[in-house]
């Protein structure tokens, strides 16, 4: 299986109508929910993102990385940008889009990318919020024992053998793990079914942001998540989602210092729409994008 890191457990081969912050429950504005004019239905591959099935020749494909603005949430699917950009460029593009996706999340799948046999025509990037700054591993794996002890302990038969590291997870007895993952996983009530049992570290790692870093921090952290996919040899196209950064200063300096460094950047995106949950846009604003891309190919 090539990219067999490609994958989102929780979302493969699912179809909802509402997910996240589109729902009543979660949307900015419940009377533009409710207007919204089209349905929007999310159908996810085997692989667990909102695309058709990967063809066969991966080849000479775009593929697009980013967050839920890549996802496309609130939009019907011929809405998103990646849709839209496949239209407009007559190539198909591989939508490699995460809810909540961080911007180290999105430079590691690029870098596993690039270590494949795969040739495409261009790389296109949708940069996320600079505050989605994960924490470092080791930190991140002690939290990650910390609420699994809590949970496990809680949950615990004693006849159960001890188990005080999540990564030793998969070493249980299946009986026992499959309880676990049926009977105990109460989102309303246990803090550890935020993580799911069947991802990887690596894979929950964006959960848990590094709040205590500063703005310069946050500025050089998305600065070095760039320069780290410019050095791989890749076609790269460079964007960043919406009021990204804290002000209109900051969003300015780092386009301006990725032009300067002969980057290739689509720059000062704005919202000219919004999707069915009132904080994504739709299809005005993916269209605009996805002719920017274009005159970039």
């Amino acid at each position: 299986m090539i990219l067999p890191s490609f994958v989102l457990p929780a979302y493969c081969n699912l179809t909802a109508t509402q997910t996240g912050m589109d729902s009543p429950e979660q949307c900015v504005d419940i009377d533009h929910y409710r207007s919204y004019p089209w349905p929007v239905v999310y159908k996810y591959n085997s692989r667990g993102y909102r695309d058709a099935e990967w063809p066969e020749n991966l080849d000479q494909a775009i593929w697009c990385f980013g967050d839920s603005f890549t996802v496309g949430l609130g939009s019907v699917h011929a809405h998103t940008w990646t849709q839209q950009l496949q239209k407009q460029s007559g190539t198909r593009t591989i939508n490699i889009g995460m809810n909540g996706a961080s911007n180290n999340w999105i430079a590691r799948k690029i870098q596993e990318f690039a270590a494949a046999d795969i040739h495409p025509r261009a790389v296109a990037i949708h940069w996320s919020y600079l505050h989605r700054r994960e924490s470092e591993s080791w930190a991140l794996e002690s939290l990650v024992d910390q609420c699994w002890q809590k949970f496990y302990n809680n949950i615990r038969d004693d006849s159960w053998p001890r188990c005080e590291h999540f990564r030793n997870f998969e070493l249980l007895p299946d009986a026992i793990k499959q309880e676990i993952k049926t009977q105990h996983l109460d989102p309303e009530r246990e803090y550890w079914s935020r993580y799911d049992c069947e991802k990887t570290l690596d894979e929950v790692r964006m959960l848990e942001f590094d709040v205590d870093a500063t703005p310069e921090q946050d500025v050089d952290n998305l600065l070095d998540a760039i320069h780290s996919v410019e050095q791989l040899g890749l076609p790269v196209m460079h964007s960043f989602i919406p009021n990204y950064a804290p002000n209109l200063a900051t969003q300015t300096q780092i386009e301006q210092y990725c032009s300067q460094q002969g980057y290739c950047v689509v720059a000062d995106l704005r919202i000219l729409d919004r999707a069915r949950d009132g904080h994504h846009y739709d299809i005005l604003t993916a269209q605009w994008l996805a002719h920017e891309l274009v005159q970039k190919l």
